[in-house]
């Protein structure tokens, strides 16, 4: 089995010394304190080439037609530029 990481997100994205750095992120649980979420807290970093980069955003590119297309979020695009996506529970994407 390959291991699995889990992110809430995606906490920075960096061009440092040649490479593309992805900082990977997620919430520690049950720390919201006063109603205020605890900020994201950086467990891994994905590192990759300039190219390698460019393949992947493709990918998730092509992914993100597919979510649209099988329905699991839909567009709203405001701006040829700007497309927002909004999930199932109506929060932006």
């Amino acid at each position: 089995m390959i291991p699995q990481i889990y992110a809430d997100g995606f906490s920075n994205i960096s061009f440092v010394n040649g490479m593309v750095r992805i900082d990977l992120a997620s919430t520690p649980p049950g720390a919201a304190t006063g109603g205020t979420p605890a900020p994201a807290e950086v467990h891994h970093r994905v590192v990759l080439t300039p190219r390698a980069f460019l393949q992947s955003m493709g990918m998730m590119q092509d992914l993100m037609h597919k979510l649209v297309d099988a329905g699991v979020v839909r567009r709203t695009d405001q701006a040829p530029d700007n497309t927002n996506l909004v999930g199932e529970a109506g929060k932006s994407s």
